[in-house]
């Protein structure tokens, strides 16, 4: 499995110069993301693309190719496959549509064919009806749609997608929150590999902290459920396809079959993972994953806005997290600053009547020094001053992150343009609300 994502030597099969050929994309992206292997390129006809030579007839392709990626009819993947796997190369990102999600009986014996050769030839194979794969460490990048806009950045997170669009729209909403990827898996038809052998690779890939799926069907539960309970690191689970609509829907591009969604969910728990209720729930969980787990339940919460520390602390309770008071000295400091004196320093603390910005910081920082809360939420806007200290904000939290190993969930409020700056820095992860950081944080405390 390393070699799909790490190959020397890459394949495309179906490019031509033709303006609305697809295969083009796929070298296009290659190129823009630095693979550093060889690339070789196969079409009907030749010519050239970006400047390298498209070769024809698939009788004779080059040896030693780790992988090969096919975007071709239909009809004529099973011969791609037969020559390739023939001349030593045992990995396939098969990205052509036409199998089994069509329903049709000539679609379903050509799956039938490609999956006999895999199993035959012990061949490694990705998809069919997929848009491809992505390893942000090796610079491999397969899908026929251009990622230059998507803008993806190295991190730790790999996502695994039954649907290729959602795949493509995850991996977007990514670059706008500032989370880094790992690798992304579009598993298509999942007619070779499915989520239990990805899951199974990633538990011990060190390149992916966190794991997010995106799943319409599980076909091998049992299997599924074993390897989601090996994983060592956080997996956040989002199911579709739960409803007799969205099952007409999702037989139809993916071929996929429902699972009992009251089992499904209990097992996902049971087995260690975490359930997104939607696509920006489980952004929201994903974002939770990277900050530092809470050990406990008890959290302080400091908020620039009296009626958001309300909100937070409705959230707080319903998720079942602790308010404790704040103790002696801390109520002391915090009273100091405030300047008419008109508010009570409680446990969500409101920080209106306190001008000071800074003072903010020394808060959070006296509050992990005392050691008696798990966690932090910090809730403050992108207004004055505060967009002026935004670096030291957002430094001072991931700061205080690696020295104490407890988490801040810092929520920004309003100005949306600034918040999405704060968030494309990357440094930390940025919440739009507090019922959000709320539940980032709940989702993941207790399993340090």
């Amino acid at each position: 499995m390393e070699r799909l994502f790490s190959p020397g030597k890459v394949a495309v099969v179906g490019v031509s110069d033709s303006p609305d050929n697809l295969g083009k994309e796929i070298v296009r992206n290659l190129l823009s993301s630095g693979f550093p292997g060889e690339v070789s390129l196969y079409g009907t006809r030749p010519c050239r693309v970006e400047g390298m030579p498209v070769m024809t007839g698939l009788d004779t392709p080059d040896p030693g190719i780790d992988l090969c990626v096919v975007l071709t009819p239909a009809r004529t993947v099973p011969s791609v496959i037969d020559a390739f796997s023939r001349k030593g190369c045992r990995r396939f990102v098969v990205e052509s549509g036409g199998f089994s999600e069509l329903g049709k009986e000539e679609s379903r014996r050509l799956e039938e064919e490609v999956r006999r050769l895999v199993r035959e030839r012990n061949l490694l194979l990705v998809g069919p009806n997929c848009i491809g794969i992505v390893d942000t460490s090796s610079g491999l990048a397969t899908p026929f749609v251009s990622l230059e806009e998507v803008r993806v950045r190295k991190g730790g997170v790999s996502l695994l997608a039954q649907s290729g669009g959602v795949g493509l729209t995850y991996l977007d909403l990514f670059a706008q929150e500032g989370i880094g990827l790992a690798k992304f898996v579009s598993m298509g038809n999942k007619l070779a590999l499915d989520e239990v052998d990805y899951l199974n690779y990633l538990a011990g890939d060190p390149t992916t902290d966190v794991i997010l799926l995106y799943l319409e069907s599980v076909p091998r539960g049992r299997e599924f459920f074993e390897a989601l309970r090996k994983v060592e690191k956080p997996v956040v689970v989002h199911k579709a396809n739960v409803t007799d609509v969205s099952r007409r829907i999702a037989v139809s591009h993916t071929a996929a079959l429902s699972t009992k969604e009251e089992f499904f969910r209990a097992a996902v728990k049971q087995a260690g993972g975490v359930l997104a209720e939607s696509t920006r729930d489980a952004l929201t969980l994903v974002k939770g994953a990277l900050l530092p787990p809470m050990e406990g339940r008890d959290l302080a919460i400091l908020s620039r806005s009296g009626g958001h520390a309300v909100i937070a602390a409705d959230q707080a309770g319903l998720l079942g997290l602790n308010l404790p008071d704040f103790s002696a000295d801390f109520t002391e400091f915090a009273r100091r600053h405030y300047r008419a004196g008109v508010m009570e320093p409680v446990n969500p603390l409101d920080l209106g009547d306190v001008f000071d910005i800074p003072v903010y910081l020394d808060l959070t920082t006296r509050l992990f020094e005392e050691g008696r809360y798990s966690g932090i939420l910090f809730i403050t806007g992108l207004f004055g001053r505060e967009w002026d200290l935004l670096g030291e904000i957002l430094e001072t939290g991931r700061e205080l992150m690696e020295k104490f190993g407890r988490p801040v969930a810092l929520v920004l409020l309003g100005a949306s343009e600034r918040t999405g700056q704060a968030k494309s820095a990357g440094i930390i992860p940025v919440f739009d609300l507090p019922e959000e950081g709320v539940r980032a944080l709940s989702a993941w405390a207790g399993r340090g």
